[in-house]
């Protein structure tokens, strides 16, 4: 049995260099995917301007006008967020950070970034000539409101049209996946009602048309927030007080509500997307696929890479849907990264696919995986687990440690586990093909 363990210790902190010399000889890393003929693989890289990256891991929080609490544990988790979010930096990039990672080892594999606050960046991109300044790219999170400001004020280019339309695109209401499609052709989709809410009044009808429909499970999705957040689940006509009161608040704050049937997934996967200006076909281009791993309330556990993924018939029902959305997504005005989470599920006894779960104008989770597995150059599958408790992260080392060949990489920053709000953020790879399906099997909806 040979387990190696890696431990990721650390994230590079450049002390000494500076902008104007960051930018010199250094060309974009970009993590892509090229789909023919149903097979792609994950990592092609297309070198061009340094970048400066700035997280913004609390965009949907915001967007639903809330000020999120949880003090230390919160601060915590924020800056873990923030420090993934390097992983898809290149050498001589600059990470927007609120507060410097642990350094100690220097992996191999992640890049040599400047960590730095927000204000300091603004202050040396200022200082720099406007032909040095121009050789500068600012990659949001998302291109919110605070990404304008913070592009205002370091004198970065800014390439949208209109500063809500990352807030236009990312709500429901743009694309609220009612629509679901056979996975075999020769059968008929039963009827699949998606009701858009404003008012309390407005969910309780929208209950009673799925009653209507003889669907008793529901769930009720806020606006704004992903991933099996911002959600309600149910049973029946009946809404307990909690709930009532989580929508009023969602409703005073002048967000919808998006009531819908549940669905039984069979597995989920996220397409990263990236949207050139123009509003054209050509201007859209596959970035890769991710496998969703989730718990049993839709919540993210993490994602699984593969080396070369064969699409399946799926992916003949997702990939122009899609592409249609995109377009729309173009027409209104924004360009950037989108993942677009899929699902595949059971639906009164039918095998169906849903090409649109989740419409995420922005950067994901799927998409840093993608990158540090296109790091380690590898020729195997690989998950990427979130894990928020040690006991999440304990079930899985306990399969783990029962193959034969397996490498257990952490890919987070250095953590204690007692750390509240911490996350142990770790990468496996196995070897043998029945060591990684018994390891997704027991892990996560993907299958």
């Amino acid at each position: 049995m040979c387990i190696p363990l890696l431990l990721l210790l650390a994230f590079p902190y450049v002390t000494n260099a500076e902008l104007s010399r960051s930018s010199e000889g250094r060309t974009d890393a970009r993590v892509c995917c090229d789909i023919r003929a149903g097979r792609g693989r994950f990592l092609r890289v297309d070198l061009r301007m340094p970048t400066v990256w700035l997280p913004e891991p609390l965009y949907e929080e915001a967007l639903l006008g809330r000020q999120p609490r949880g003090g230390e544990s919160l601060r915590r988790r924020i800056l873990e967020l923030q420090w993934l979010f390097g992983y898809q930096a290149a050498d001589g990039d600059v990470v927007i950070c609120d507060e410097e990672p642990d350094c100690g080892d220097l992996c191999a594999f992640f890049p040599k970034v400047r960590w730095v606050s927000a204000g300091r960046a603004s202050q040396e991109l200022r200082r720099l000539g406007r032909a040095e300044r121009a050789a500068w790219r600012l990659e949001p999170w998302v291109w919110s409101a605070k990404a304008i400001e913070f592009a205002h004020a370091s004198g970065l280019e800014i390439p949208l049209r209109l500063p809500d339309i990352s807030r236009s695109i990312n709500s429901r209401q743009f694309a609220p996946g009612e629509r679901l499609f056979p996975l075999h052709r020769d059968e008929t989709v039963p009827t699949f009602p998606v009701s858009i809410c404003r008012s309390l009044s407005d969910v309780r009808e929208a209950l009673d048309c799925l009653m209507d429909h003889r669907i008793t499970r529901w769930i009720i999705k806020a606006e704004f927030g992903h991933s099996g957040r911002n959600q309600l689940r149910g049973d029946g006509l009946q809404l307990r007080a909690e709930q009532v009161g989580w929508l009023q608040r969602l409703f005073t704050a002048e967000c919808v509500a998006v009531v819908e049937p549940w669905l039984e997934p069979i597995c989920e996967y996220g397409v990263q997307w990236s949207v050139a200006a123009g509003g054209k076909p050509a201007g859209i281009s596959l970035d890769g696929i991710v496998g969703l791993l989730t718990d049993s309330q839709g919540g993210y556990l993490g994602s699984v890479v593969f080396p070369e993924h064969e699409t399946g018939v799926w992916w003949d029902v997702v990939r122009p849907f899609q592409q249609e959305v995109l377009l729309r997504v173009s027409a209104a005005g924004y360009h950037g990264r989108i993942g677009i989470d899929c699902m595949v599920a059971n639906w009164k006894g039918i095998v169906v696919v849903r090409p649109i779960q989740d419409l995420n104008g922005r950067h994901t989770m799927g998409r840093t995986a993608l990158a540090i597995a296109g790091r380690l150059s590898r020729d195997r599958h690989s998950a990427w687990y979130h894990f928020s408790t040690k006991r999440q992260r304990e079930k899985i080392l306990s399969i783990v440690a029962s193959m034969q060949c397996v490498e257990v990489l952490e890919t987070g920053p250095v953590v204690n586990d007692e750390t509240p709000g911490s996350m142990l953020v770790s990468l496996v790879v196995p070897e043998a093909e029945q060591d990684w399906e018994r390891l997704i099997g027991s892990s996560g909806v993907f299958g």
